[in-house]
């Protein structure tokens, strides 16, 4: 532990920058299990950074947009593997204009994840993140005009500690997790 850019915070100015919404998450309809027992049979190790498949790190700025950096980074890598190379994707699309999510205030992967069901990912370059502004006044700006060929078809969710299917999807795409970052130990890291 050591000083860095949060020491100086109030727990409470902390805690706004982490969007995303466990609860709502774990009432998904989507969340997949498998059976404990079952082995996965996959590389030991997978660094999709060797395969150009993931983006740069991103400081998030004052925007609780945790959420919506995972589930673009999963969209992201699915779809290089698809196209054989990395695009990216907006982030603040997915802030914008998922409509159930509350922006900078947090949201859920499965919420991203819906959205994109019927609607076509814009580039990063096209629809830039602006984490300046802790909501946006003027709503979504998509365009179809510019938008990927990426949509979700389907998604599901590990349970917490199914390591195995975890590695089964990893095995094939960049993959997103989440962790509770609330803590003092974590903050001061």
């Amino acid at each position: 532990m050591a000083h860095n850019k949060f020491s100086d915070w109030t727990k409470k100015e902390y805690v706004s920058l982490l969007g995303y919404a466990q609860p709502a998450e774990k009432q998904s309809k989507d969340i997949a299990t498998t059976d404990q027992t079952n082995t996965a049979v996959v590389a030991p190790a997978i660094d999709w950074r060797k395969y150009g498949l993931v983006t740069e790190v991103v400081d998030q700025g004052v925007c609780g947009s945790d959420w919506a950096f995972a589930a673009i980074g999963v969209l992201e890598g699915a779809f290089g593997v698809q196209q054989g190379s990395l695009t990216a994707l907006s982030v603040q699309q997915a802030l914008d204009c998922t409509g159930q999510s509350t922006g900078c205030k947090g949201g859920t992967m499965t919420q991203a994840f819906d959205y994109y069901k019927t609607t076509k990912a814009m580039t990063a370059k096209d629809y830039p993140y602006n984490y300046v502004l802790p909501a946006r006044a003027d709503g979504c700006d998509y365009d179809e005009t510019k938008a990927t060929s990426c949509q979700v078809d389907t998604y599901s969710f590990a349970d917490k500690g199914d390591v195995d299917m975890m590695k089964k999807a990893l095995s094939h795409q960049p993959i997103a997790a989440s962790l509770n970052a609330k803590s003092d130990s974590f903050r001061l890291y």
